[in-house]
């Protein structure tokens, strides 16, 4: 791999790569209409080079979709590949496959051997029509004996029995679960408003996904996964075309553009406040209930207006410093606190 550039410095969490938007689950909430009838996939050519671009760029490889295992053999091939160039591998599943725990070990084991480190497994009360969750527990367990790393994630409705009782880390020791409101995005949109945990308040939160851009069958890179079904054609977070010019050039320039970083260290209402300290009058659309930042910040990012004030405060000097020094100290508390340094005594706050 080569060494990551040092500009105002953008580094990814990781890169998602979805090689089809297949899926053998219809799911009423799914976010980016993944289903049966998705014919989208990529070449496996064009995988191939994609994953060496992605090393080039980050770290890590999430491949994600759709449901990855229906293309099993070009998937089990990609991660090996991506494993060779130096990459960490994890893996968004419904996990259909594991409807037996001798089955679920046959495929863990052979993902392993590919390269995969880590699995988010999707279970929740929108999956039941067609998954069972006891596959996703003993999946999770297997996980834990054959040292992969392991979430069950489980998007929940605004009152959710299944999500209630499903979710118990003293029932399942050893589990583990990661909890999330279901957004009024894709297909979820349809759903009744009953579904959804409303805010009439303006979502005031930064965006961690914005450092987990994901490349898509179809040519469109995108800043994050999930929301880009809502991004219209003028989206600047619509970051490029892979079939238009290389991946490298997308990522690299994804890697310094001002608008991630700040959705990244001041988020959509951090952004909306340098706005209205040049021009108050440049604001989105309000909403009159928000289920997430994401719908803030896809009327932001989707209104011409808004975009081109943006741009302008962001070549403002006093502004390119504040998201730089942000970006670097977002940084180093993430070195400290994957190397453990933080639990040491000199990093440790006096009572």
């Amino acid at each position: 791999m080569q060494e990551l550039a040092t500009d105002p410095v953008i580094n990814f969490r990781t890169v998602g790569i979805a090689l089809g938007l297949r899926c053998n689950y219809e799911c009423a909430h799914c976010i980016n209409h993944s289903g049966p009838s998705q014919r989208d996939s990529m070449d496996e050519a064009d995988a191939l080079r994609l994953i060496e671009s992605i090393s080039r760029e980050s770290h890590n490889i999430c491949f994600t979709g759709g449901e990855s295992l229906l293309y099993k053999n070009k998937l089990l091939r990609c991660m090996s590949s991506a494993k060779d160039q130096g990459l960490t591998v994890s893996l968004v599943s419904n996990g259909f496959w594991a409807t037996t725990q001798e089955a679920a070990r046959e495929t863990l084991t052979e993902l392993k051997a590919s390269g995969l480190t880590g699995i988010c497994i999707s279970m929740d009360s929108f999956h039941l029509p067609f998954g069972n969750p006891e596959h996703a527990l003993y999946t999770a367990t297997l996980c834990r004996e054959m040292g992969l790393n392991h979430v069950i994630r489980v998007c929940a409705a605004a009152t959710d029995a299944f999500a209630d009782a499903f979710v118990n880390v003293d029932k399942h020791p050893g589990v583990n679960f990661q909890r999330v409101p279901v957004l009024r995005m894709g297909r979820a949109s349809t759903l009744p408003i009953e579904h959804f945990k409303t805010k009439q308040e303006i979502p005031d939160q930064s965006c961690d996904t914005a450092l987990a851009p994901i490349v898509l069958p179809n040519g469109k890179v995108q800043a994050c996964c999930g929301p880009g079904v809502e991004f219209n054609d003028a989206n600047p977070l619509n970051l490029g075309d892979w079939r238009e010019e290389s991946l490298d050039v997308i990522l690299k320039r994804a890697r310094t553009n001002p608008l991630i970083a700040a959705l990244h260290n001041i988020g959509p209402v951090g952004i909306i406040s340098l706005l209205n300290g040049v021009d108050g009058s440049t604001k989105p659309i309000r909403r009159a209930e928000y289920t997430g930042v994401c719908e803030l910040c896809v009327d932001m990012c989707n209104n011409p207006r808004v975009v081109d004030s943006m741009a302008s405060v962001f070549e403002q000097p006093n502004v390119k410093l504040k998201l730089i020094a942000g970006q670097a100290y977002q940084q180093c508390y993430t070195f400290l606190e994957q190397n453990q340094f933080l639990d040491l005594p000199e990093f440790k706050q006096e009572p």
